[in-house]
């Protein structure tokens, strides 16, 4: 596990200080995570409409 103080300084790491060490070593933090340019299709994505298209909401004034 992850000491306290080290996830109190830092609370996104993955490792401890030991384990970082160890991986920038070897080089294993390098390494690339996502694919080639060009291998990513669009499966699965949808459109996102421009809120430049959708009318503006007046707020309702109270009587």
């Amino acid at each position: 596990p992850i000491p306290r103080t080290r996830l109190d300084a830092i609370p996104w790491t993955r490792f401890t200080v030991q384990a970082q060490a160890q991986l920038e070593r070897e080089g294993a933090l390098r390494q690339r995570r996502l694919g080639a340019l060009g291998t990513v299709d669009a499966v699965g994505m949808t459109e996102v409409e421009s809120d430049d298209e959708e009318p503006e909401e007046k707020p309702k004034e109270k009587e």
